[in-house]
């Protein structure tokens, strides 16, 4: 036994009729353990976008890496993640969000938790359009639909308060 890493090499042959075929490939026999993970990235996401987190894995030796994290929200109201660590706002309120992102990594047997606050922004109102006929003939009838477009771009059918004038 021995503090250092040890290198080996593992190699696999395969025959099949008169044609064999070898690989190899090297790999690292250490030592070190997971002393503790970290999860960085945006502290604010716009409505409608994405940001992409990522885990980092601190080492008994004191080397970092990058840690394929399981990836999961307090609240998925919200905010969607996927496996790769992309959030998601989903916001559709009026008010600012706030949801906990979990990482979540094993390794040599020793788990570890990261937790990271991520402000989700308000959907916010950018313009109205109205849709349906510009000219009416007398005694003639016409509906209209009022449209909401969001900050985002998405345009959703909405229930106005309507009036008329001339």
């Amino acid at each position: 036994s021995t503090d250092e890493d040890q290198t080996l090499t593992v190699t696999a042959s395969y025959t099949f009729g008169d044609v064999t075929k070898t690989a190899s490939k090297t790999i690292t026999l250490t030592n070190r353990s997971l002393v503790s993970i970290s999860v960085a990235g945006d502290d604010e996401i716009p409505n409608g976008s994405v940001a992409t987190y990522v885990c980092t894995a601190t080492w008994s030796d004191g080397a970092t890496s990058t840690a394929t994290a399981a990836w999961s929200l307090s609240s998925t109201e919200y905010a969607s993640v996927d496996a790769s660590g992309k959030v998601t706002n989903r916001n559709t309120t009026a008010t600012e969000q706030t949801v906990t992102l979990t990482a979540n990594y094993e390794a040599g047997g020793v788990k570890k938790t990261a937790t990271k606050e991520i402000s989700l922004a308000k959907r916010s109102l950018t313009d109205v359009a109205i849709e349906g006929d510009g000219t009416i003939q007398s005694g003639g009838m016409a509906t209209y639909v009022c449209t909401a477009i969001w900050s985002y771009g998405e345009s959703i059918e909405v229930t106005p308060t309507w009036s008329l004038s001339s």
